[in-house]
């Protein structure tokens, strides 16, 4: 009986796991109907805090805008896997956490 090596297997499970990224990776159409939800979710997040007052209409303010950035930067990472976007998800995301605790 032949062994086989143990770099076959290993290499295998790599390409599967790249083949698999780049199929998760948008659509140029489903990237823009995403950029097109976020700009519509803000715009419906800002309305709602303009009927507050003062401090509250600022938190709320910081809050739509801090889960626009976060959703941006998700849409991006979602259209290009990079670490970079990955990055800078997880960056916006703290970011966000840091804007709301200052208020």
């Amino acid at each position: 009986m032949k062994r086989i090596p143990v770099g076959i297997p290993a290499l295998a499970f790599a390409c599967s796991l790249g083949l698999a990224t780049a199929a998760l990776a948008m659509t140029k159409d489903e990237y823009r109907a995403g950029k097109d939800r976020i700009a519509a979710d803000y715009k419906s997040e800002k309305e709602r805090c303009a009927s507050l007052a003062h401090n509250a209409r600022d938190i709320c303010v910081a809050e739509a805008r801090g889960n626009e950035k976060v959703a941006k930067a998700e849409l991006e990472a979602n259209y290009k896997p990079t670490q970079k976007n990955r990055y800078d998800d997880q960056a916006s995301l703290r970011g966000r956490r840091f804007v709301a605790a200052q208020y």
